[in-house]
């Protein structure tokens, strides 16, 4: 019989269920009975391709697909429902619109060649940051190839900001960060060299 997909409680996608089903199948998931917003992005860190409630108010949503290759494993973009993204090397700056349009706002390029390379300078990054995020209902951080090729301070590009899980990110690792207005956040990483795809679930105010 074919596993056309599989519910599980949160206990087994916290121990890893989904995450493995999805790599060695590519059979998606879900995680049933989400009791508040912050169990429903759990859910979704640990592999869920969505969350089964009705204990939470349903929100107008959009959704995007960001995909995150690491070096030597395919393209990385940035889908919404208006249009697409195909992304550089390095790290990726993206403001997500209510209407389901990406934005590239910054790119810092950590394996850029020329240090006098605009590209080679984190400053545009963290400014872009600081300056646009509420220009937008999301914005997300994508990693293309690698974060970094050599020494570099990962933790001050942005400090201050809920990213908890980017100091850690590794040479040649794909990573996808989603940064809320109210400050809620959503991680996703893979193993180094490997391909990484995840639904962004961008809440949108009422009216």
């Amino acid at each position: 019989m074919d596993l056309l997909g599989l519910v599980v409680d949160q206990d087994l996608a916290d121990a890893g269920l989904l995450r493995a089903a999805r790599a060695k199948t590519g059979v998606l998931g879900w995680v049933a009975q989400a009791t508040s917003a912050d169990a429903a992005d759990r859910a979704l860190e640990a592999g869920a391709a969505e969350v089964f409630t009705d204990r939470l108010t349903p929100l107008p949503l959009v959704r995007f697909a960001a995909v995150s290759a690491g070096f030597g494993a395919g393209s990385s973009k940035v889908i919404g429902t208006e249009n697409s993204l195909t992304l550089e090397r390095g790290s990726n700056l993206l403001g997500l619109t209510a209407t389901g349009a990406p934005v590239l706002l910054a790119r810092f390029d950590g394996c850029a060649e020329d240090p006098a390379d605009p590209l080679a300078d984190p400053a545009a990054l963290r400014a872009a940051l600081e300056t646009r995020r509420g220009d937008f209902a999301a914005v997300a951080v994508v990693v293309v190839d690698s974060a970094f090729c050599g020494e570099i301070d990962l933790p001050t590009l942005f400090a201050g900001f809920p990213l908890a899980g980017w100091p850690d990110v590794q040479f040649r690792q794909p990573y996808v960060g989603l940064l809320r207005p109210d400050g809620r956040t959503l991680e996703f990483t893979g193993d180094p060299e490997t391909l990484i795809r995840h639904t962004l679930p961008v809440e949108l105010p009422d009216g």
